[in-house]
């Protein structure tokens, strides 16, 4: 199997488990809770990373990826990230309100999401910069 798709595929798989690793943590007074990525759109983040893997694995294995499937490639793992990079930017309008507010003193942002968005972005490099023959 090609180098690139060998990278495509690990990184894929590195994506969906960020998935099921902690995205945000929210402090309140008394309580801190945490949520992972199938508790925000992580079903649909899994479906884009599977897409990357099935479009990775067709045709011949021991040559490079075909342009269709690059580009499919690179839409799906872009995509991904921007959904967790929108999703975490646009965090702190769901609880602005006067009970959210008064209850929310401190949210952070997990491990998961830092995993995903190097994972999503590590993607596209690794089918630029792996495209001659190994």
């Amino acid at each position: 199997m090609h180098i690139q798709r060998i990278l495509v595929i690990s990184l894929s798989f590195l994506g969906i488990i960020s998935v099921f690793l902690p995205w945000l943590s929210f402090e309140s007074l008394l309580l801190e809770y945490s949520e992972n990525g199938l508790e925000r759109n992580g079903w649909f983040i899994i479906f884009l990373f599977a897409l990357c893997i099935i479009l990775s694995i067709l045709k011949d294995l021991n040559h490079t990826i075909g342009v269709g499937f690059k580009a499919g490639i690179i839409l799906c793992s872009i995509l991904a990230c921007s959904i967790v990079i929108i999703d975490v930017l646009t965090l702190n309008n769901e609880t602005d309100n006067l009970v959210g507010n008064f209850l929310k003193t401190s949210t952070s942002v997990g491990v998961g999401v830092y995993l995903l968005i190097i994972s999503g972005l590590s993607i596209p490099l690794v089918i630029l910069l792996f495209r001659n023959k190994l």
